[in-house]
């Protein structure tokens, strides 16, 4: 069944360049659980679900306006609104691996100590 919902449509790579996104879904899934209602669609996806108005756009879908306005003050993008299925969404959506994020907190524990390091012995 489709449903309203809103979509932040930004070129390949100013969404999910630098990895605040990733960190935006997983803290908003932590909260939230299965209640989140909160999409990361690759441009494979974009143009599965046909939000496409031209090639190599990915996008963040998301229930609530203010989600997906909050994301667009942070990477920018366009918003519009559309109809998907939620089944849909679940079944295709790109899951951040929670892996990728705990390898990137452990290096940011290894340059903050490597920093502290250097410090102490200057």
């Amino acid at each position: 069944m489709k449903k309203s919902v809103y979509a932040l449509i930004a070129p390949v790579g100013q969404l999910t360049g630098n990895g605040q996104l990733r960190e935006s879904i997983q803290e908003r899934r932590g909260i939230y659980e299965k209640e989140a209602r909160f999409w990361y669609l690759s441009n494979k996806l974009v143009d599965q679900f046909d939000l496409a108005m031209k090639e190599g756009l990915e996008a963040v879908v998301a229930e609530e306006l203010s989600v997906v306005v909050w994301q667009q003050l942070r990477f920018g993008g366009k918003i519009v609104s559309v109809n998907l299925d939620i089944k849909d969404l679940n079944e295709h959506e790109v899951n951040f691996r929670p892996h990728l994020c705990r390898q990137k907190f452990q290096l940011k524990i290894a340059v903050i100590t490597l920093v502290a390091d250097v410090a102490r012995n200057s």
